[in-house]
């Protein structure tokens, strides 16, 4: 008991998480970071000559959109695709219904090129198709699951 309760902390979680290529990031990144100056410097020049005109009000709307742009390219960028770790599956893959299984109750699973199907005890079997990720991503997550397998006597077989 006090074994498993040692391997349970040794195992490190996967996370597999969608992130923009590093080229469009920094593109998007810059384009907003212009359009922000420009709109501030067009915006500030109307305020202080004291025309709120329709080019006041789209530099300002220009602004706001530049700034909202930049926040999702360089903040809210990540989004987790994929947690595998010791207790559960969770997965919010795009097109995919979200699954989150413990794997207590699982019975068996079936690993496929690029996709599992999960066997739970309740008689119910998930299917998760991981199609759209990268490939060195579905190698990880097969041998994540490998390994909770072994460690879980869980029954794992090809499909």
């Amino acid at each position: 008991m006090h074994l498993q309760f040692f391997e349970s902390k040794i195992m490190n979680e996967l996370l597999i998480i969608d992130n923009l290529k590093s080229s469009f990031r920094y593109l998007g990144i810059t384009v907003s970071a212009v359009s922000a100056a420009i709109s501030l410097d067009i915006t500030i020049r109307q305020f202080v000559a004291g025309v709120y005109n329709y080019m006041f009000f789209a530099a300002l709307l220009l602004l706001i959109l530049s700034v909202i742009l930049f926040l999702c390219f360089a903040i809210w960028d990540k989004k987790t695709l994929l947690k595998i770790n010791n207790m559960q599956l969770v997965s919010n893959l795009q097109g995919e219904k979200s699954l989150n299984i413990e794997w207590n109750e699982i019975s068996g699973i079936g690993i496929g090129l690029s996709s599992l199907v999960f066997n739970t005890k309740a008689a119910k079997t998930y299917t998760l198709d991981m199609g759209t990720l990268r490939y060195n991503d579905i190698k990880d997550i097969k041998s994540k699951i490998i390994e909770i397998c072994e460690s879980k006597s869980i029954e794992f077989y090809n499909i």
